[in-house]
């Protein structure tokens, strides 16, 4: 059998389920399909959608080692496999979207919100517009305006047709409202978070309607965009920094909108240009890194205060990022704080894939430095710019200590995870390998054990502060490495 999950929002869910539905049709296999209610997804799959005999839907099952290759490299293992193939930590948008419609049919309370929205705001022909924002906001997204243009050449041929909105933005909303004269229409979801079913519910239902215009004018570089428009005709106005791609990794083909309903369509979606300012230059991270960011927990600030303090005292520069939200799931060997730290990382260098990062420093809100840390960083940075790695340890926790002479030194593997550095060349396997591995491993023990380039700076360059963390609650001394305790 074919098994496939994928934590993240509902679009991935459905872009993940129709790569392995491929998979499992190609090869002959049958296919589950796990669903997780979580922080980015909080609702049961039967809210949302219809059974159907295409696929089996559970809340947990069977994780393992995920299939690794392209995708006619996992047809070939599922077709020689006799046990079961798991397929994660993929979210490419295929070329098979008619199978979006036998696998997720919606349920009647979607469908009753789409039809009852539909009889009282609907024109005879519906331009859709989808502008993403929030978690998307750092990739360069076009202006308000610039959508608004792409709509105006639309009318321009068809002055009776009506505009759908849907955003996660209300400044959007007042924004579109205000440059746009035709008639509007938006669906006032009863809110927009992610972990509220009720939001979840909206969010699709909304998805559906922009599914039920004559054309949507969106972004390839969002999932909910691509789920809209696949079959309904598509004008891509392209974010700065962010595209996705089709399950054999090229460009997306969309299908392009009705030249009979929008006259000159086609000339309008290949007349866009965007005028994005140039991408500022990066100011490297220790003089060698792209990013980096200090993961801690919103409830509590008096972590931040002494990290804060720790990195300006060696002038390292590390944005905050909030920790994914603990959450209990059954039948999970990690404790909520430990998939919260995973799916943090997870996260992590999924923006700095997005952002186009070559290298991301990953620190914990417990990290410390030696006293001689700019000193030792000084003569060591130079080996660093130079040095081809997957990960990069600020230390070796089981044999830091042994060395005198400041060194970069080629390891296995390592413990603890308060400090370290992610290659772009690891991106892709270090998002895979986490998101199949979070609920059976820590951090560090799925880190320890996948195959990569690992290096560690020695003696330690870095430590664990004492008192409680505000990610797992844990209270240790402080340690410089296994040997503290």
């Amino acid at each position: 059998m074919i098994v496939s999950t994928v934590s993240s929002g509902i679009c991935d869910r459905i872009a993940m389920a129709l790569y392995a539905y491929h998979i499992a049709r190609a090869a002959g296999k049958e296919f589950i399909f796990i669903w997780q209610e979580n922080n980015y997804c909080n609702c049961p799959f039967e809210r949302l959608f219809q059974p159907t005999d295409k696929m089996t839907v559970l809340p947990r099952g069977p994780f393992g080692e995920v299939t690794p290759g392209s995708l006619h490299n996992r047809i070939e293992a599922a077709k020689s496999t006799e046990g079961v193939v798991y397929i994660g930590g993929v979210a490419y948008y295929g070329h098979d979207f008619t199978d979006m419609d036998r696998l997720f049919i919606p349920s009647i309370e979607v469908t009753s919100i789409v039809d009852a929205f539909r009889s009282e705001n609907w024109q005879p022909l519906m331009i859709g517009v989808h502008i993403r924002r929030t978690d998307k906001s750092y990739q360069q997204p076009p202006s308000v305006e610039q959508y608004v243009r792409v709509v105006n050449s639309l009318a321009n041929h068809r002055p009776e047709c009506g505009v759908f909105l849907a955003t996660d933005d209300e400044e959007v909303l007042t924004e579109f409202q205000r440059l746009w004269k035709g008639p509007l229409c938006h669906f006032p979801a009863r809110t927009l978070l992610r972990s509220e079913p009720d939001g979840i519910v909206d969010a699709l239902a909304t998805l559906y309607l922009l599914r039920s215009t004559n054309v949507v004018v969106g972004s390839l570089a969002s999932g909910y965009s691509i789920c809209a428009g696949w079959n309904t005709g598509f004008i891509d106005v392209p974010f700065g920094s962010s595209e996705n791609y089709a399950w054999d990794a090229q460009p997306l083909r969309m299908k392009p909108p009705n030249e009979k309903l929008f006259p000159h369509s086609y000339r309008i979606a290949n007349s866009i240009t965007i005028p994005h300012s140039p991408t500022p230059r990066r100011e490297a991270v220790l003089g060698v890194f792209d990013a980096a960011y200090v993961i801690s927990c919103p409830a509590t600030r008096h972590r931040e205060m002494k990290v804060s303090k720790e990195l300006g005292r060696i002038g390292l520069k590390a944005a905050r990022f909030p920790a994914v939200p603990p959450s209990h799931e059954e039948g999970s060997s990690c404790s909520p704080s430990e998939r919260s730290l995973t799916l943090s990382n997870i996260e992590i260098v999924r923006r700095a894939k997005a952002e186009g990062c070559r290298s991301v420093l990953i620190l914990e809100d417990d990290v410390v430095f030696k006293e001689q840390f700019c000193v030792t960083w000084e003569s060591i940075q130079p080996k660093i710019a130079q040095l081809n790695y997957d990960l990069l340890y600020f230390y070796d926790w089981a044999d830091g200590d042994t060395h005198y002479e400041p060194c970069i030194k080629s390891i296995n593997g390592t413990l603890c995870t308060h400090a370290f550095a992610v290659s772009v060349s690891f991106f892709d396997k270090y998002i895979e390998q986490l998101t199949a591995h979070y609920r059976t491993s820590a951090l560090d023990r799925i880190l320890d054990s996948i195959d990569a380039r690992k290096y560690a700076i020695v003696p330690n360059l870095a430590g664990q502060e004492g008192g409680p963390s505000s990610i797992s609650g844990y209270w240790p001394k402080l340690r410089w490495s296994m040997n503290d305790g």
